[in-house]
């Protein structure tokens, strides 16, 4: 059984900084203050708009997404720029840069290589879009079973311990004691064992590429792609989320039919409107061959 991480950067649509000189500019993304923002590598002193560097960028933009909270609901990207402005009148659009009429998007690939480059080293990478890639992490994962398991809930390092365990207890003052004892579990099968190792992994992942690009990931760790790229928005930003076998029944039981792979467009409303499902747990109710019958043997 293979264990895969899905690792996810956002790209996002309203840069604060001028792109008057892209060349002099590098992007990085930050989930929590969903913005894509600039950073003048030549020079540490404020730029035109008073940014002094990347962190001071990020609570900068922090304050003016605070100022426009109400776009949360309907997400700026969706928008046009002057509905936009209606909602939130001190909002700052810029565009991006443009090449033969078309969004250049060599800078946003630039910064995503810097991330593979990171992930890669643990592993084999496949890139799923321009912000998200898949990890296998098997081998690392085997490695450190073998030479270096985690044994000690003490010895577990923060960011590890952060990580989000479906089907732990939801006692929230209790998580980090719960998460480190499971990281550290020694009664779990072999294969079980893996995912504790991969979730270290990938929480040490993540740090380096917080350090080395202050770029920020979310992630999801399970043993199969389908299942990480679920649940790897399921906490944002910058978490990460691992599916121990135990919880994946229960996490598909409650899965809106739409958000599974394949399932997302005509096929899913046909799911909805010709069967009444609307979950993941309400299609297994139903038989391979009933689905057949409906869809024809490949697609049932």
């Amino acid at each position: 059984m293979s264990t895969w991480t899905a690792s996810m950067f956002k790209v996002c649509d309203h840069p604060c900084p001028s792109l008057s000189h892209p060349a002099h500019h590098q992007p990085f993304f930050d989930r929590k203050s969903d913005h894509l923002l600039y950073h003048n590598r030549a020079t540490e002193e404020p730029d035109a708009q008073g940014t002094a560097n990347r962190r001071g960028a990020v609570q900068r933009l922090e304050r003016r997404w605070l100022d426009c909270h109400q776009l949360r609901g309907s997400w700026i990207w969706s928008m046009r720029g002057d509905e936009a402005k209606r909602v939130c009148s001190g909002i700052n659009l810029v565009q991006v840069p443009v090449a033969r009429g078309k969004a250049d998007l060599n800078l946003y690939r630039s910064a995503g290589a810097e991330v593979v480059a990171i992930l890669a080293s643990k592993g084999k990478c496949e890139r799923a879009s321009i912000d998200e890639v898949y990890l296998d992490l098997t081998d690392a994962a085997k490695e450190m079973l073998l030479q270096a398991p985690p044994d000690s809930p003490e010895g577990i390092f923060m960011e590890a311990a952060k990580s989000n365990i479906l089907g732990l207890p939801a006692d929230a003052s209790e998580k980090e004691k719960n998460v480190r004892a499971w990281l550290c579990q020694s009664e779990a099968d072999y294969q079980e064992k893996l995912l504790p190792c991969g979730a270290i992994i990938v929480a040490q992942l993540r740090v380096r590429v917080l350090e080395e690009t202050q770029f920020t990931c979310s992630a999801g760790i399970a043993h199969n792609k389908m299942l990480a790229k679920l649940v790897s928005g399921m906490h944002k930003p910058a978490q990460q989320t691992v599916v121990p076998s135990s919880s994946v029944q229960d996490l598909l039981a409650s899965l809106p039919v739409k958000k599974m792979k394949q399932l997302g467009g005509k096929l899913g409303s046909s799911l909805q409107d010709d069967l009444g499902v609307e979950t993941i747990g309400d299609l297994l109710s139903f038989t391979e061959e009933k689905l057949q019958e409906q869809y024809g043997v490949n697609t049932g």
